[in-house]
């Protein structure tokens, strides 16, 4: 039997103690070098998987917003960032005293956006929208979108559907 990380007990003895058959001590060390050749192809295999799997790993969730309430809002828009981890917006939203509130939406990647009807310039500043989505719980101006409304009528969803992954 060979250990994984060394050589096989009978490689050493054959290479300490040759026997009668030449050919039997190469067999024999052959597939010694073949057993390791395959432990480190397996051992690197398993390290680069690890490694590629690290960033979704590292991936956060949409925590801390309210997923069980859904909030509608008016706003100007005032910046879209169609890039990438999440596509972010900003808008000035003019709440009930008649205050201007700064307010930042974000949604999925870029080309999940994109496969729901998004450009890069489907948005721009000064353009009126209303967005929909879950608020974040602690108090700041900002939202997990589900969906956004042009001015026009048309209803982009962020997800793909109405709301949410």
């Amino acid at each position: 039997m060979c250990v994984v990380w060394g050589p096989r007990q009978d490689c050493l003895e054959t290479k300490l103690q040759p026997s009668a058959s030449k050919t039997s001590d190469i067999v024999g060390i052959k597939r010694c070098w073949i057993m390791r050749t395959k432990f480190h192809a397996l051992a690197l295999f398993i390290v680069c998987l690890l490694v590629t799997a690290a960033p979704g790993f590292a991936h956060h969730a949409w925590r801390g917003y309210d997923m069980k309430n859904v909030s509608t809002m008016k706003g100007t828009v005032t910046g879209f960032d169609f890039g990438n981890p999440h596509v972010w917006m900003n808008l000035d939203v003019t709440n009930n005293k008649g205050e201007v509130e700064k307010w930042s939406a974000g949604g999925p990647s870029p080309s999940r956006m994109a496969n729901a009807g998004w450009t890069k310039d489907t948005l721009h500043p000064g353009d009126q929208i209303t967005i929909v989505g879950n608020r974040i719980s602690d108090g700041t101006y900002k939202m997990r979108l589900s969906k956004v409304v042009l001015a026009n009528g048309r209803e982009l969803m962020c997800y793909g559907h109405e709301y949410g992954p």
